[in-house]
C-alpha cells in the first residue's frame, strides 16, 4: 500500500461503481495493504455513488507467519458486504472482527493486529460467529463527484516552532493546492501565517484541518 496513489484509488472507485451497478452484485470487498487503507477507504466513501456495501480489509500477519489474520478478516468482510444491514452504511473497514466507518478509522500501531481503531466513537459494529451486528451509524458523511483528481496538492503537517519555509517552496513551485494540518481548532504558529498569505496571494487554495482525531476546525 505505500505504492498506491490517489489517482489509483480514484480509478478503482470508478471500477467498483461499475461493478455495483450490476443487479446480481450484493457488495464488494477490497483487500488492501494496511499503510494507506484508511486513505483509500475515505476516498471511496466520498466518491462512490452506490449504497451497496463496500468493505476494505487487510492483514497484519502474512500467511508465512504464525496465526495469520488475513483469512478471518476476508471472511468477516465478505459476510459484512453481503449483509442487508450494511446497505447505506457507507464504506466500511472490516478487520479483527470489528466494523469501522471509513471516515473515522485510522491505523494506530505499526505491527499489532488490532491496529485499526476509530478514536472517540469506536467501531460501528462487529462480526460474530452467527451474524453481522451494527450498533450505530456514521453520521455527517459527505459526497463529492469530481470528474478527475488534481494530484499536485500538498499536505503540510505543522509542528511546534514551524515557519513558512515549506509554504514558500510550494508557492515557488506553483502547486495546485495546499492542505494545512494545524493544531487544535486549526491554530498555526505565527511564523506560518506569512506563508499562508503568500499562497493565497498567488491564487493557491489553502484548506485548514486539524491534527486532532475528534472535533472540528473553528474560527475561535
Amino acid at each position: 500500500s505505500p505504492h498506491i496513489t490517489p489517482a489509483m484509488m480514484f480509478a478503482l472507485a470508478k471500477r467498483i461503481d461499475s461493478i455495483l451497478a450490476q443487479p446480481e452484485v450484493a457488495g464488494v470487498v477490497v483487500t488492501h495493504g494496511t499503510d494507506t487503507l484508511e486513505e483509500t477507504a475515505f476516498l471511496f466513501d466520498l466518491v462512490l455513488t452506490s449504497d451497496k456495501p463496500v468493505c476494505l480489509t487487510a492483514a497484519m500477519r502474512s500467511s508465512a507467519e504464525i496465526s495469520p489474520d488475513g483469512p478471518k478478516n476476508i471472511l468477516c468482510a465478505v459476510r459484512t458486504a453481503f449483509s442487508a444491514l450494511a446497505v447505506g452504511q457507507g464504506v466500511l473497514v472490516v478487520v479483527n472482527e470489528e466494523i469501522h466507518a471509513a471516515r473515522e478509522v485510522t491505523k494506530t500501531h505499526s505491527a499489532n493486529p488490532k491496529t485499526f481503531a476509530s478514536p472517540f466513537w469506536g467501531p460501528v459494529g462487529y462480526v460474530d460467529e452467527d451474524r453481522v451486528i451494527f450498533r450505530r451509524q456514521s453520521l455527517g458523511r459527505e459526497k463529492l463527484q469530481p470528474t478527475a483528481l488534481v494530484e499536485d496538492v500538498h499536505l503540510i503537517k505543522l509542528v511546534a516552532g514551524a515557519d513558512d519555509f515549506f509554504f514558500r517552496c510550494l508557492v515557488e513551485k506553483g502547486v495546485k493546492g495546499i492542505v494545512v494540518e494545524g493544531f487544535g481548532r486549526g491554530n498555526v504558529p505565527p511564523a506560518v501565517v506569512p506563508g499562508i498569505e503568500a499562497a493565497l496571494a498567488a491564487g493557491i487554495p489553502v484548506v485548514l484541518t486539524t491534527r486532532v482525531h475528534g472535533g472540528r476546525v473553528l474560527d475561535v
